[in-house]
């Protein structure tokens, strides 16, 4: 699937430099990368003559470790990974057959089990590759009524 994203870095760099209350006015990752390093080598002196970093510098180096964490390789690439996961996933087949509306599915477990699916009947086949589709395991076979009926309500949702 191809899509193009028009993605902004200088908004999370803003909205990093917001979180940690610094004061860069970079628009591009690799920039801001650039100039928290410079920040968070910044050191004071103390009352005491000890040298130590400045608040901004720890501020700098702790939103410098988030970006690199969020953003290891840029922003645009993290969001596009993330909204890849967002999007559905569909299959495509062109042999529709009837379903009935009520499948035992005790034989098409069996079946299963015996390795004899070829000996199924066209409309027992279509239940079968759909519960197949909605992950359906032996624990459909089960003689517990409503636990049957659970499962058989989430391999519904699964496929719905």
């Amino acid at each position: 699937m191809i899509y193009n994203l028009d993605i902004d870095d200088g908004n999370a760099c803003r909205a990093l430099l917001a979180r940690f209350e610094l004061a860069v006015s970079e628009t591009t990752l690799g920039g801001l990368l650039i100039a928290l390093e410079g920040i968070a080598g910044q050191t004071v002196t103390d009352e005491n003559g000890a040298i130590g970093p400045s608040e901004q510098a720890s501020n700098a180096k702790e939103a410098l470790s988030e970006a690199k964490s969020l953003y290891p390789t840029s922003v645009h690439a993290c969001i596009s990974e993330h909204l890849s996961t967002l999007i559905p996933k569909f299959f495509y087949f062109d042999h529709y057959s009837e379903l009935k509306g009520r499948t035992e599915s005790g034989p098409l477990i069996e079946a299963v089990r015996t390795e004899t699916v070829s000996t199924l009947e066209q409309d027992q086949r279509t239940a079968l590759a759909l519960l197949q589709l909605g992950y359906a395991t032996d624990a459909l076979v089960n003689d517990d009524y409503e636990k049957r009926s659970g499962e058989m309500e989430a391999v519904a949702a699964d496929l719905t």
